[in-house]
């Protein structure tokens, strides 16, 4: 997306084709058949005229044209639609593409037709091993020739699934009503079903979900917050709230957007040469955004310095932002002034990666976890002591434990202890800098369970980051991987995992 405009003319037409749904349209009316194909031939895969000719010829048989030798002369508008449509064909093909965007390639065609170019299709890119990215509201099309289906409604998806799951068990009440509005042959009926209403104004998009005015089961949070597009844990995506009622799952609030990180960048500047005269930015975190929702867990996965210790830093304003907007619980976290970040700070904690140096080695274990709980409040000697052995007990440490120092206990009893201390004042949100990075797997296990515990008890919300793979997917509802600096990829964990990244950095 952004290449220039000199790059996208090399891509387009010779790695990524496009069939589009009017052939008469889409070629040029005074030019011959052959010489449209052959001028990409040409531009592409830099051929003689002979050779791009007898190429165009041997693609126009490849798709079943009759007289190929004769179309190659003729002019598109001596050609049916069928033939046409078969041109367009040879013509995306013709560079052998990588991705092949057909947008409603049958539309126009009678069934005849239509079935003869569908299979067609199906052949060509079989033989070229082409991707097809398949465009069309016909669904009798879609259960012919499609792997997987994403709806859109609206100009936002709203479903997105294997093609049989779309067709047994849409999810969505708009794949439900576009499913019961198709005519079936072996059903007879005085009135076919339609969906009420129209398609909303694109300068007017209603609040919430675009399909609520529409929509047979709208409930009142469909009509105040836009649903997100979220993993149901069976390989199927939806946007919307329905299925999660079914379900049993929590409905967000109307606004749960608690963290919202908009354009925040922070370079840091290196000294070079000769008495430090020369310097150069280095850009650790460069120009990213993104959002948590209330009580989800946001993964944040890259490798070695690629800026995600960085971001997290920034955000608890650890280290001051060179730009961008923090928004917690929508107030502005990268402008507040001392005194109001550090009363701010009570709703906002961080777990740091390395517990050890995280706890100051010459207090007590009692007095680390008081700490935060004598700065914003004041306890009684008795309230304060009760306060303390509740949170040890909430993290698995005895009383016993209390009086000890932290060279004292294992690395897996210091995390505990930093948990501790994080929740004492009943933050909203936690930041868990690579949390159980240094720790062995079987202890990873313990904090890993203990985090969830504690966030569904406490209603807490994390960002979660990390390199190791295995845990972002069982701690994250979402994951966003980073590369020098930027966030590259923004996906659910299990798209992220299971399948594989599209960015071809994110090692996923």
């Amino acid at each position: 997306m952004k290449e220039s405009e000199k790059k996208m003319r090399r891509i387009r037409g010779n790695d990524i084709a496009m069939i589009f749904q009017e052939p008469l349209t889409s070629l040029n009316p005074v030019f011959k058949i052959g010489n449209q194909l052959s001028e990409m031939l040409i531009l592409h895969k830099k051929m003689s005229k002979s050779e791009a000719k007898e190429k165009a010829i041997e693609m126009l048989e490849r798709v079943e044209i009759p007289r190929a030798r004769d179309i190659y002369n003729s002019y598109p508008h001596s050609l049916s639609g069928g033939m046409r449509q078969r041109v367009m064909i040879a013509m995306a093909l013709s560079c052998d593409p990588k991705l092949l965007i057909a947008d409603e390639p049958t539309t126009a065609l009678d069934v005849t037709i239509q079935s003869q170019i569908l299979q067609l299709m199906r052949e060509v890119t079989d033989n070229f091993g082409t991707s097809i990215l398949f465009i069309t509201h016909d669904l009798g099309v879609v259960a012919e020739m499609v792997d997987k289906v994403v709806v859109m409604y609206a100009g936002q998806v709203v479903e997105m699934a294997d093609v049989y799951s779309i067709f047994a068990k849409p999810k969505h009440p708009y794949t439900k009503g576009l499913l019961d509005s198709t005519p079936k042959i072996h059903e007879e009926k005085d009135e076919l079903e339609s969906i009420a209403g129209v398609v909303p104004n694109p300068l007017e998009m209603p609040t919430g979900c675009r399909f609520a005015p529409r929509c047979p089961q709208v409930m009142d949070i469909c009509t105040q917050k836009e649903p997100h597009l979220l993993d149901d844990e069976e390989g199927k995506y939806v946007a919307g709230y329905l299925w999660r009622k079914v379900r049993g799952l929590p409905m967000p609030n109307a606004e749960d957007k608690i963290l919202e990180v908009q354009n925040l960048k922070k370079y840091f500047t290196i000294k070079k040469g000769l008495f430090g005269k020369k310097s150069e930015q280095l850009k650790a975190v460069d120009d990213i955004s993104f959002f948590v929702n209330r009580g989800e867990t946001l993964g944040i996965v890259g490798e070695s310095g690629c800026g995600k210790s960085t971001t997290g830093n920034a955000i608890m304003r650890l280290l001051t932002p060179t730009s961008g907007e923090i928004f917690f619980d929508g107030e502005d976290f990268s402008k507040l002034s001392s005194k109001a970040l550090r009363e701010k700070r009570k709703d906002m904690q961080m777990i740091f990666q390395d517990p050890f140096s995280s706890l100051n080695p010459r207090m007590k274990v009692f007095d680390i976890i008081a700490e935060p709980l004598r700065t914003h409040h004041s306890y009684s000697t008795k309230q304060l002591k009760s306060e303390v052995l509740d949170l040890m007990e909430k993290v698995g440490l005895s009383e016993a434990q209390a009086y000890r120092f932290p060279h004292e206990f294992s690395g897996g009893q210091r995390q505990r202890i930093g948990i501790a201390r994080a929740i004492a004042l009943k933050p909203k949100i936690i930041v868990c800098d690579e949390p159980v990075s240094a720790l062995d797997v079987s202890i990873q296990a313990q904090i890993l369970n203990l985090l969830k515990k504690l966030q569904k008890d406490m209603d807490l919300t994390f960002v979660f980051i990390a390199h190791g793979l295995p845990a972002v997917k069982h701690f994250s509802d979402r994951v966003a991987v980073m590369y020098l600096g930027k966030i590259v990829e923004m996906t659910t964990k299990n798209s992220c995992l299971i399948s594989r990244c599209t960015h071809t950095q994110s090692d996923c």
